[in-house]
């Protein structure tokens, strides 16, 4: 039994698994049956029950509570016996080129933000609101409503959306994982605590090769557009000025994962 302290783990990912991999939907507790030497006892009430066993020791059932991490370490011993755990420390490219879509993989690694994420988080100082607008909306003035209506954009779309979530093994820093965690799941309440160094358990998504690269994060694009119509009407030009369809790539509205990189479905984070 391995003891864990989870930073994140998604119980709805691991029931399922469960449910697949034991043939069964779970039942909200484990009996748990062992031989216990001595006399015949009575009077014992609650959860515990006994009976004789043909040796003449006492029989001792009790029922278990299923906690979460009970769940997972039953998971992670079943994968663990079929042999279907891929563990990354350190590995070079022979071994990256082995990884496939639908694989479980454990990574020792380094955990950080995408610099977007980071930025939006903070959004909610005076400092960063100014310089998110100056820098995604090409002018030095904002009024006050203006400047609030923004940040209260950021906010709706960033506060019920996933995290996102990049990490490379500590022992290889060539390759890159990314992930999006479900804040409903999370085992802290300092977000930013998420950047250690921590063990990731989860399912191989996508594989990225080299010279390639996809959107990994992109929350602002409504809100660059909503920016630009903000920034023309505050020009006078209310009625004559059309916003130009925003490059999100070209303004650093997107955050890219390059490869070679995988993307996974993370489901626990713990050390």
């Amino acid at each position: 039994m391995i003891l864990r302290t989870f930073t994140y783990l998604d119980t709805n990912m691991l029931t399922s698994y469960l449910s697949v991999l034991e043939g069964h939907a779970l039942d909200g507790g484990i009996e748990e049956t062992r031989a216990k030497k001595g006399n015949k006892s009575a009077g014992l009430t609650g959860r515990l029950t006994l009976g004789v066993s043909t040796e003449g020791s006492l029989e001792e059932k009790r029922k278990l509570a299923d906690t979460d991490a009970t769940k997972f370490q039953r998971l992670y011993d079943l994968l663990d016996n079929q042999g279907q755990i891929q563990r990354l420390e350190a590995f070079d490219e022979e071994i990256w080129n082995q990884l496939s879509k639908d694989e479980i993989i454990e990574v020792d690694a380094d955990l950080y933000f995408p610099q977007l994420f980071s930025t939006i988080e903070l959004i909610g100082g005076e400092n960063a609101l100014k310089e998110f607008l100056q820098e995604f909306s090409s002018t030095q003035s904002f009024s006050k409503q203006h400047e609030a209506l923004v940040k209260s954009l950021l906010k709706g779309q960033t506060e019920n959306r996933a995290i996102p979530l990049f990490f490379e093994a500590a022992g290889t820093q060539d390759y890159v994982f990314g992930g999006k965690l479900n804040r409903q799941y999370l085992h802290l309440d300092h977000i930013p605590d998420l950047q250690t160094e921590a063990t990731v358990f989860g399912k191989i998504k996508k594989i990225i090769p080299a010279g390639k690269s996809e959107v990994f994060y992109s929350p602002l694009g409504s809100v660059i557009n909503q920016v630009s119509n903000i920034r023309g009407a505050q020009r006078g030009n209310r009625k004559k000025y059309i916003a130009p369809p925003p490059d999100p790539s070209q303004s650093g509205a997107v955050e890219l994962i390059e490869g070679p990189a995988a993307i996974i479905l993370p489901l626990a984070i713990y050390n």
